[in-house]
């Protein structure tokens, strides 16, 4: 029986383009061969269309572990083995799905162990939202409305609504930092013929770069893990990727926080500077 060594896919039943290429992923007529062992398979990398045939869900799922694995453990390896496909056009799509898993287990588990203590936080929200009824009781209907609301916003909260929107909040929050982060590439490296600075490649590194939030499942520690892991992963990430020194790669990496702590220090100066104004003119 033929078939793709890329995608699994039986050229029995599926008929070869002109030149021999494969129909689904377009593998050059070469390198289209007798089947591959599910082990070659699983180590292939995540380069490549996603594969279809027999044993597919098995070669995804050990491709996807395979790569939490060295993102976390080795790091340096992985990004450094795939900077080719992570600096060309393709594979975006396989990043995104893969950071959106990543955060969705991360979102499951720490609502997991939120459950765990939300008794103890919900009964602070209960004396919060008591007191304020009383404060307003006077209002018709004001006490049941904000009743209401207390245990909307408890439910929703401690609720699944965060692993619901996990998907929709990870790119946003995924594109907003890629932006700041490329910003920070373009203005403190040099860009190569070799090395090509792009928004996409960015986005890419940041995206695999999420795998250790898989640590969640460790209650407790595990989102500290996660943070430290992540940031590291981001920043060999950039380093390997587009060829550049530890300093400048952490300092890109950085800069969204930078640019989030300018902004309140920021805020906090004009606040001062009225309430040095306002003191002048009272006194």
């Amino acid at each position: 029986m033929s078939q793709c060594s890329r995608c699994l896919l039986d050229l029995e039943f599926h008929s070869s383009l002109d030149g021999g290429f494969c129909p689904n992923c377009g593998l050059k007529p070469d390198s289209v061969e007798a089947p591959v062992a599910s082990g070659s398979a699983a180590n292939a990398g995540l380069q490549g269309a996603a594969p279809v045939g027999p044993g597919v869900s098995f070669v995804l799922f050990s491709r996807f572990w395979q790569s939490v694995r060295e993102i976390i453990f080795t790091p340096t390896n992985f990004f450094s083995a795939n900077a080719a496909m992570l600096l060309s056009d393709e594979s975006l799509s396989t990043a995104l799905a893969f950071a959106v898993i990543i955060q969705w287990l991360a979102s499951f588990f720490n609502f997991l162990w939120r459950t765990v203590i939300g008794t103890a936080i919900e009964s602070r929200m209960d004396d919060f939202f008591r007191i304020a009824g009383d404060v307003m009781q006077n209002s018709p209907g004001t006490s049941e409305t904000l009743e209401q609301l207390r245990r909307h916003t408890i439910e929703f909260l401690f609720g699944a609504g965060a692993i619901v929107l996990t998907p929709f909040t990870t790119l946003l929050k995924l594109a907003f930092s890629a932006l700041l982060v490329h910003a920070a590439v373009r203005f403190f490296m040099k860009d190569s013929p070799e090395r090509r600075h792009s928004y996409s490649t960015t986005l890419k590194i940041l995206a695999f770069a999420t795998a250790p939030w898989i640590l969640c499942v460790v209650p407790g520690v595990g989102i500290l893990l996660a943070y430290v892991l992540g940031f590291g992963a981001a920043v060999i990430g950039i380093r390997e990727v587009y060829s550049a020194t530890t300093g400048r790669a952490v300092l890109a990496v950085l800069f969204p926080e930078l640019l989030l702590i300018a902004f309140v220090a920021g805020i906090g100066v004009f606040f001062l500077f009225l309430a040095f104004n306002v003191l002048r003119l009272v006194f």
